[in-house]
């Protein structure tokens, strides 16, 4: 009897030290962060048939930061490594951005983000050219003295404060102007009211190396979800597929890589629609270095492309670079 209680005292003991390690073991709190996401501008999805109401911005080309009012997080839910002399004037409030350091300087801006650096004073050189661009505020909460200078919120059916685009990046520039950073800034947004006049603002951008254009409507809240009221335009269109397959060149390519093949799951802006799986080749936009060493089956790659064809393979189709998840 005293040898069955010796053995159940035992497992017990045993059980409960197994459960306390379990809980105490440190779990990946990494979670995907659901935001606002940008649909493929056409003229049908605008509101009422038209520009009015809808506010133009830039595209900027940089790692998109998520600020919760105490950490900076990539859009995939993982903290970045920001350093203290760029976050010490970051409000208590969210904020929806791109840390950005120029045009066409993505991949560099990637590499600060990503680099290894012991010590805050390595990191604050390291950052220092790096600025936070805000396209949105997230939660419209004004505070008190904000208010005074706004416009009363409008109020859904449900009674929860619906700012405009306007009134979100208000309580920021207010907040700015009482603590002034230089790390941050507001994208600027501008009105234009006619195809003309967005087509020809697009030209211009990209003509001083631009990624393109974002249109928005102002009266619509902050939604973590692709929406038709936020839209991107660009001369090219650019995806993600998986390299499956290399195809050898011919001729003056001949050793070296003609073409890779690609597979792409297309999503469906209908949920009720399923996903098409496409395979298409790729062979123009490699460098002779990336014909040489190309990148390697099963990568996910960027590339460009105009449209698509009648059988729903893209249009055009060239390599831009090999895509890395900050």
């Amino acid at each position: 009897m005293l040898e069955r209680i010796h053995t159940y005292i035992v497992l017990v003991c045993l059980f409960g030290a197994f459960v306390f390690a379990e809980n105490a073991t440190p779990k990946n709190t990494t979670e995907s962060i659901k935001v606002l996401e940008l649909m493929e501008y056409q003229s049908s999805l605008l509101e009422n048939g038209s520009l009015a109401g809808y506010l133009v911005s830039e595209k900027l080309d940089g790692v998109r930061g998520i600020w919760n009012g105490k950490t900076l997080f990539s859009r995939n839910g993982k903290p970045i490594n920001a350093p203290q002399c760029f976050l010490q004037h970051f409000p208590p409030f969210g904020l929806d951005g791109e840390l950005w350091i120029g045009r066409g300087q993505f991949e560099a801006m990637l590499k600060i983000i990503n680099t290894q650096c012991e010590g805050e004073e390595c990191l604050c050189s390291l950052w220092e050219k790096v600025g936070y661009y805000v396209f949105d505020v997230p939660e419209c909460l004004l505070d008190s003295s904000a208010e005074q200078n706004l416009k009363k919120p409008q109020v859904d059916s449900k009674d929860t404060p619906k700012c405009t685009l306007t009134q979100r990046l208000s309580r920021l520039a207010h907040y700015l102007e009482q603590t002034p950073t230089s790390r941050i800034h507001i994208i600027p947004q501008e009105h234009i009211t006619s195809q003309h006049q967005l087509t020809k603002h697009l030209h211009k951008l990209e003509a001083l190396g631009a990624e393109g254009l974002v249109i928005r409507l102002d009266s619509a809240p902050y939604e973590r979800k692709r929406t038709k009221n936020a839209l991107k335009l660009k001369s090219y269109h650019d995806a993600e597929c998986k390299v499956v397959a290399h195809n050898a060149g011919k001729g003056r390519l001949s050793g070296m890589l003609g073409s890779i093949t690609c597979e792409q799951i297309l999503k469906q802006h209908d949920e009720n629609v399923p996903t098409k799986t496409i395979r298409f080749k790729i062979g123009s936009g490699f460098s002779d270095m990336e014909r040489k060493n190309p990148p390697p089956i099963g990568t996910i790659i960027t590339y460009k492309y105009r449209g698509f064809t009648a059988s729903g393979i893209p249009r055009f189709a060239t390599f831009y670079r090999i895509y890395t998840a900050p």
